[in-house]
This record gives C-alpha cells, structure tokens and sequence, in this order.
C-alpha cells in the first residue's frame, strides 16, 4: 500500500479515533502483525481486526463512513444481524441500544471467534453459530477455501462433517421471546436469494431490514418477495433499506 493512501487513512481516522491512536494502529499495520486491535471512542473495550481479511474494510464501513447510522429503528427491542462476520456491526447496534436485544448470526467458526472477542463486555449480544436459511436445517460452507468474508452455504445432511445448523428469520425470533423484529440486518454473502426466494412468512413479523444485495438474481428475488406497492426501498451505502409502507416513519 502505498504512502499517499495510508497518510489519508491516519488523517481520516484520526479525526474519529484520536491522532495518537490512529498513529499507533497505522504503525502496528505497517508492521504486519497479523491481528491489531484498535480503540473507538464509546467502546469499552478495542476491536481486533485480522490481516488479509475483510475486517480493515467492514471496520470502515461501520465506524468510518458510519454506514448503519444513516438508519436506525426507533427505540428497537429487538435486532437480528444476520451474517454478522466478526461483530463490527453487532457492536455497534448493541452499543447503540444498549436495551435492545441484538442476535448474532454467523456460520464461520473463526468469525465466530473474533466476534466474541470484539462483542466482549456487551451483555445485550446473543451469538448463534449458524446460517441463516428458507428453513431449519442444516447447512454446508459450499467454499471453505476462500477467504471468510466470501463463504456461501448450502443445505447438507446432519451427520455431515462439516454440518452447522440453518434458522429460518422465524426460528430466531421465536427464540427470541419477541414477536417481532424491529431490524432485520442481511449480509450474508447471496443467501439472500434463498432466503427471499423460498418461504418468507417471515416479512410480517419485521419492521425493518438492511440487506446487502449479491447480485441480479438475489435483487429479484429481494423484489419479488417485496414488491415497491408494498415496500419502499432506500439506498444506504452498500445497503438497501426496505420498509414495508404502512409503518414508514
């Protein structure tokens, strides 16, 4: 990486972490240590993040460019993050609503990990190490040698090696205790197709969702299960917001 790009990184971060801690993580990066933890006003404790990973661009995303600031629920009870990878996002809604119940959903073991590490110290975060899917089951990483950030599932047998178990949107909120989901956040690497595509009973028990979109067949079947005389869509960075019209604020 060259000069220019890491001095605008230290000026950008510095006026959100603080000059001597931006420095102090450009210097640890540099380095090439292979995990470096950074501090983030508000948070108790720091974040970890993971070289040769996704994690320094879903970090900016979250707490940089403050992508899941340009839409919150009102006072929400209940929020699902779905693919929540390794808790930057989990974070920041369970920070944020501090009393909100926030549900992590993840299938990678070693996401898994680091989300724990990163959500440490917030006691409103429930981890649940699976895939969200149409229905209950059990899924496959259909990859596993890509790298984390990029793995899809798809549905395999109990016994299977390499099993891990699928929810359905209902199944986590009936686990919940809650009736409803006031925020549903998707990120989860073109399931959305699936998800969308196959049964989804599940829309009218959520508020709200935030859905990254992988692609023209899983945008169709975002819209085909949402369609714009029903939902209103909005775009937030990456992100599509969809709201079902009756309960626009």
């Amino acid at each position: 990486m060259d000069i220019a790009y890491k001095l605008k990184r230290l000026n950008r971060w510095s006026s959100i972490f603080g000059l001597l801690e931006a420095i102090r993580f450009e210097a640890a990066w540099s380095c090439k240590l292979q995990r470096v933890k950074i501090r983030v006003p508000g948070y108790r404790n720091p974040f970890l993040l993971r070289r040769g990973t996704s994690d320094l661009s879903v970090f900016e995303t979250v707490f940089v460019k403050r992508e899941f600031e340009w839409y919150v629920p009102t006072e929400p009870r209940f929020i699902i993050d779905g693919g929540a990878n390794v808790g930057f996002s989990t974070a920041f809604f369970a920070n944020r609503f501090p009393g909100a119940r926030v549900i992590a959903v993840e299938p990678s073991n070693e996401n898994v990990s680091m989300l724990r590490t990163n959500c440490q110290g917030l006691e409103n975060i429930t981890v649940v190490e699976g895939g969200l899917w149409p229905v209950s089951g059990f899924l496959r990483i259909a990859n596993p040698n890509d790298p984390a950030w990029s793995f899809r599932c798809e549905m395999t047998q109990e016994n299977a090696e390499d099993a891990f178990p699928a929810y359905s949107v209902g199944d986590i909120i009936d686990r919940s205790g809650f009736q409803r989901c006031d925020l549903l956040k998707l990120d989860i690497e073109g399931a959305e197709e699936q998800l969308f595509s196959e049964s989804h009973d599940w829309l009218a028990r959520v508020d709200a969702i935030l859905v990254e979109v992988h692609g023209d067949k899983a945008l169709a079947a975002v819209k085909d299960a949402c369609p714009v005389s029903q939902w209103e869509y909005k775009e937030c960075g990456e992100k599509l917001l969809i709201l079902p019209r009756e309960i626009q604020t």
